[in-house]
């Protein structure tokens, strides 16, 4: 095929006569002329084109008119072709205008065929190996081979190097040190430029001259136990062999004799259970071999018994969460029965009973556990395997609370004794104002005991949300900082209500008076209050009161004399003389003496009754209920301490007696009998003209002094 490009000056021309493929480094000649329809003068160019790669040949030329001239005249027609794969042209340049021949395609791939001599090779057999190489072009190659055996299944493995003359390959080699097998034949084959690997160009199969019989005296096998492994090798041509066994990654040696051999070894303790093969290889100097192989079972067995615990620490109330596991001689879990024992601090058992493998064991620890150290002992008899574990139960105290109507419960939470001060901190609502109580208890209770306070002998009528505080830190605070910390503590949806208030008349002047000016505070504490102003309100009613009695004491007394008086008028008119009063003086009266005696008796009475009672005191009030449940004799005792201290109230009240507390004056019995005050009701005899004189003495007083 002939390009022509037409010239004003010239015609260039290429010949396309250039193949389709090349090799690496192969030599071609661009065929073309340059015909001059004029004279024409300048630099003729050839110029190589490649991927990558380019190669140009000049010359000057003057050239007159009808004169042709190729570029071999020109010599600038032959180029070496590189080593860079892809697609070539030649472009063909005179006087500004040029042409393109064909495309070509440049390869570094070689042509060969290749042929192994036999089929079958025993060790110590030569192979041999015959082929031819050649370019794409069609020309020999000069240059060197390599051999490489590749066994099926396997990887390539050089065996040796030959020459390649001319295009022609020959190879021997005499074989050893192979296994038995299929063997393919690869061959590379490299030019200096040029390179082809020629895979799978013949195959041949290496026999083996060995057999070999083994055999052991059982397939099963424990971790640890002897193993005896006996061959018989038929052909073996020599002593002078190797004997190889091979067990999972254990390998061991050893020589036959005669033909035979017999080895011993010990599974490894720790080998996993499962199966495993067992070869034995026998090879001699010639490279000749024999194996035999089979599968040997290792047996699983305990190794370890483990037991599995979420924690070693628990509080009262937790659960434990125990797992125990029977491991195998590789740390793998298996099936199995333990026996477990769980015991407390004392040795006490809490849990003794066989456990299956992967099953949990819950064990939770009471509200009140006792703490310190308890035992976990897992036990698989049949291998004499045990794990002991130890875990703690850690000291918890705490007071519990709740409320019953107007009394506070508090329980031991705890499962310590709990032997401490407690703040009872009560709040209500006082005009808008929140008014605060603290009320201090010494508490004494076992782990789970409960101790009741009946909050009506301590605080007023009305509404409480409460804080039980055993911080301490309450009885420390002022009134001002005691609201600050009570305010968000105290739980306002749990009220306690005090329907009836039995504090004593002290604990009610002494908490009324206990407010500090501009705070909203009532403490049972001593908030450093001015015990004179309390002690002057005390001695005040107090003087009130005996003014009070004593008055009404003369009244009545008075009013008694006269009533005598008028009794005597009344029994002399009827002349019924008074036995042992008549005559004792001038007034018909009871002699003075006698009246000094009695008076200075009712003095003596007066003072042993102030002893007893305490006046302006509430006659209901009552010493706090105090229930201690669960309590073992000798075990707890409760020592409740409150800063409003409860007092007995003595009362000698009879049945239709009404007692008058502010009189302290009694007349002798003796004088009041029937004989001498026979009236049961002497203000309300209707024929008595005196009726008016006595209407107004005290029937109550009368009755409460033994009048009647």
């Amino acid at each position: 095929m002939l390009v022509i490009m037409p010239l004003a000056a010239a015609k260039i021309t290429i010949v396309n006569n250039f193949q389709e493929m090349y090799n690496f480094g192969d030599t071609i000649t661009v065929d073309g002329y340059i015909l001059a329809e004029e004279t024409a003068d300048g630099t003729v160019t050839l110029e190589l084109q490649c991927s990558g790669y380019s190669k140009v040949n000049s010359v000057h030329l003057t050239i007159n008119k009808g004169h042709k001239v190729t570029f071999s005249q020109l010599g600038i027609s032959t180029f070496t072709l590189p080593d860079t794969e892809g697609n070539c042209d030649v472009e063909a340049e005179f006087n500004g205008d040029s042409v393109n021949s064909n495309s070509f395609t440049l390869l570094n791939d070689l042509l060969g065929a290749f042929d192994v001599i036999e089929d079958e090779y025993y060790l110590g057999d030569t192979l041999a190996i015959e082929g031819i190489v050649f370019k794409l072009d069609g020309s020999d190659v000069d240059g060197s081979a390599i051999i490489l055996l590749e066994k099926k299944g396997s990887y390539p493995v050089q065996l040796d190097e030959a020459d390649v003359i001319s295009g022609k390959m020959k190879f021997s080699k005499q074989l050893s040190a192979l296994d038995y097998g299929t063997y393919y034949v690869n061959v590379k084959v490299n030019d200096g430029l040029n390179s082809q690997t020629f895979e799978h160009v013949d195959s041949f199969e290496l026999e083996t001259r060995l057999n070999v019989d083994v055999s052991t005296s059982k397939y099963n096998y424990e971790p640890g136990e002897e193993v005896v492994v006996s061959g018989e090798i038929e052909g073996l041509q020599s002593d002078d062999a190797k004997v190889v066994i091979q067990f999972n990654s254990l390998r061991y040696t050893t020589e036959p004799v005669a033909g035979s051999f017999e080895y011993r070894f010990f599974v490894p303790s720790s080998m996993k259970a499962g199966s495993y093969e067992l070869s034995v290889t026998v090879s001699d100097t010639y490279g000749n071999e024999g194996s035999d192989e089979f599968d040997l079972t290792v047996l699983q067995i305990p190794a370890t018994v483990l037991n599995v615990l979420d924690k070693s620490s628990y509080n009262p109330g937790d659960t434990l969460n125990l797992e125990v596991q029977l491991l195998d001689q590789t740390d793998k879990e298996m099936d199995g029965t333990v026996k477990v024992r769980i015991t407390d601090p004392q040795g006490t058992e809490l849990y003794g009973g066989d456990v299956s493998t992967r099953q949990e064991v819950e064990l939770t620890f009471g509200k009140y556990a006792k703490d310190g150290t308890y035992t976990i002992i897992s036990t698989y008899s049949e291998k004499n395997l045990d794990d002991t574990d130890r875990v703690t139960v850690n000291q918890v105290s705490g007071i519990g609370s709740n409320v019953e109507g107007g009394t506070i419960k508090l329980v031991n939470e705890g499962n310590i004794n709990y032997d401490d001060h407690v703040d009872l901190v009560l709040v209500r609502e006082d005009d808008g104002e929140k008014v605060y109580y603290v009320i201090a208890k010494d508490v004494s209770l076992a782990p789970g005991e409960e101790v009741f306070f009946d909050m009506s002998y301590d605080l007023p009528e009305g509404s409480y949300s409460f804080l039980v505080d055993d911080s301490g830190e309450v009885s420390a605070l002022d009134d001002s900082s005691l609201a600050e910390y009570v305010d968000g503590k105290a739980d306002e949806d749990v009220n306690l209500m005090v329907d009836d208030d039995k504090r004593a008349i002290g604990d009610k002047i002494n908490q009324g008076f206990s407010s500090v000016t501009g705070a909203t505070t009532i403490s049972s504490y001593d908030r450093k209050l001015t015990p004179w102003f309390f002690l002057l309100m005390i001695v005040l009613f107090g003087g009130i009161l005996g003014l009070y009695g004593y008055q009404r004491r003369e009244v009545i007394k008075q009013k008694y004399n006269d009533y005598k008086t008028y009794r005597k008028k009344k029994l002399a008119e009827k002349e019924s003389p008074i036995s042992g009063i008549e005559n004792s003086g001038d007034s018909g009266d009871v002699p003075k003496e006698e009246v000094d005696r009695l008076l200075a008796a009712s003095v003596g009475r007066k003072e042993v009754k102030e002893q007893k009672v305490n006046i302006g005191t509430d006659e209901n009030r009552k010493i706090a209920a105090i229930k201690v449940k669960h309590v073992k004799p000798g075990t707890t005792t409760l020592v409740p301490r409150t800063s409003t201290i409860a007092r007995d109230v003595i009362s000698d009240k009879k049945p239709g007696n009404k007692r008058n507390r502010f009189s302290t004056w009694n007349p002798p019995e003796n004088l009041l009998n029937d004989n001498n005050f026979p009236a049961k009701n002497p203000v309300k005899g209707k024929e008595d003209p005196m009726d008016p004189v006595y209407s107004n003495i005290d029937e109550d007083f009368l009755k409460d002094e033994k009048f009647e």
